[in-house]
């Protein structure tokens, strides 16, 4: 409820202009997997299993960084795995 108010609205806005400015390469690669699952290029990642585990997925990773080129280059991975390669 409080994300269809007006507050939430706003604060969800704020918060998505502070992660584009803060990286902007990894803003426009994570735009470019969203509209590859929404037009059928990418499955959507709740269909896949873990690469590293086989749990359930729940991200994309974008192992080859966030480079222009490697904006489609992506495995599944569950949040801990995720976690893991992150840290």
């Amino acid at each position: 409820r409080y994300e269809q108010s007006e507050a939430g609205k706003i604060a969800f806005r704020n918060a998505a202009i502070k992660a584009r400015n803060k990286k902007p390469d990894a803003y426009k690669a994570h735009n470019a997997v969203n509209n590859a699952v929404r037009d059928g290029k990418l499955p959507r990642v709740k269909t896949l299993s873990c690469a590293k585990c086989g749990a359930q997925a729940k991200h994309y990773h974008h192992y080859a960084g966030y480079a222009p080129e490697n904006h489609l280059m992506v495995e599944p991975l569950c949040i801990t795995c995720h976690k893991k390669l992150d840290s």
